[in-house]
């Protein structure tokens, strides 16, 4: 499952999506670990998903890519190892699967859901 790379980067081979408090950071964190894994410093990227806040109103201070060739180059330290994107907001997008699918067609998505009463409690605490 590894993606075509080059000198500027590549696009993902998955992703990760969900609802806050359901375990993606921690997800993120363990992959992190793992040697044949690659997950960038920038843990939301939060660069597809053009129906979302974080691309409709964009913040530049916040350091997210503005172009695919800035995203792309996210992972241009991956090498051969699969790589990942911990952006749990594209689960509230219409967009970001057909964007995601338009530049990685056999991309992996890892959606993460939490039981409602758990994650009202989490929530709320």
């Amino acid at each position: 499952m590894t993606g075509s790379a080059d000198a500027g980067g590549r696009v993902p081979d998955f992703f990760i999506v969900g609802h806050q408090k359901s375990g993606t950071s921690a997800l993120y964190e363990m992959l992190r670990t793992h040697p044949q894994i690659y997950m960038p410093e920038l843990k939301e990227p939060k660069f597809f998903g053009s129906d979302l806040p974080a691309r409709t109103e964009p913040d530049p201070s916040r350091g997210l890519p503005a172009t695919l060739e800035d995203y792309r180059a996210l992972y241009g330290d991956a090498g051969s190892r699969v790589a990942g994107d911990a952006t749990p907001t594209y689960i509230n997008s219409r967009l970001a699967a057909r964007e995601i699918a338009a530049q990685r067609p056999d991309a992996k998505i890892i959606a993460i859901f939490r039981e409602p009463a758990s994650f009202v409690r989490s929530l709320h605490l």
